[in-house]
């Protein structure tokens, strides 16, 4: 795993990330299991409470038919699908902050995210009046699948802005250069030539380049 160099000043702003990623994501499964430890009668007493809520949300919201057919069982399915899905959205941003590459690493939060499914479950062994299930596992896992693919989404987004955002006051003010003909201004590069500007409508999509693990054959000049 190609992590941040230790040679080189660690941003303030990673290490912040860090320490807040990592905190929130103990603290997510620590909530997980803490609910798996707990007896039958608690637990029951935990989801009739939130089953109540949900009703009173919904007629609210005006559908006191979807409220009636709301039962405990929905509700307990979607409570290990919701927190199964913060704990794929935490290993992602924290694997976002420990590596400068997560894509290329993303079956470590996914194997995280099972094999705290598959410790759930057999915590429940283990505690009073619970039982354990193979479709409970699946679920977990779908809702860590789910968490992954909303934080990418959003990692994807936040980056692609940036990127635009910065190469936005990189490029020319001159607005009158046409798509068809060449460009007149050159950015310099690492290598001994020069990298053209790009046309107007590769301007919107060069954040793309940043973002995927490819690189981009820039035209010298």
């Amino acid at each position: 795993m190609e992590r941040y160099n230790d040679t080189e000043r660690t941003s303030l702003w990673v290490i912040a990330g860090r320490v807040v990623f990592t905190v929130a994501l103990i603290a997510c499964i620590w909530f997980i299991f803490s609910n798996s430890m707990a007896v039958a009668t608690v637990s029951t007493g935990s989801s009739g409470r939130v089953l109540a809520w949900m009703r009173i949300i919904l007629r609210r919201l005006g559908q006191p038919g979807l409220a009636e057919h709301l039962t405990m069982h929905i509700v307990r399915k979607l409570a290990h699908f919701c927190e199964y899905t913060l704990e794929g959205f935490l290993l992602m941003l924290c694997m976002r902050v420990y590596s400068r590459h997560p894509l290329r690493h993303i079956t470590v939060p996914m194997l995280g995210g099972v094999l705290t499914a598959l410790a759930d479950e057999t915590i429940q062994l283990f505690s009073e009046g619970r039982s354990s299930q193979v479709t409970d596992v699946w679920l977990d896992s779908a809702g860590v699948l789910a968490g992954i693919l909303v934080a990418i989404v959003l990692l994807l987004a936040c980056e692609g802005l940036y990127y635009h955002i910065k190469r936005r006051h990189e490029w020319p003010s001159n607005r009158q250069i046409s798509i068809l003909q060449p460009c007149r201004t050159a950015l310099p590069t690492r290598s001994s030539g020069v990298r053209c500007c790009a046309p107007r409508w590769s301007r919107w999509s060069s954040w793309v380049w940043q973002v995927l693990p490819v690189k981009r054959r820039w035209r010298v000049c």
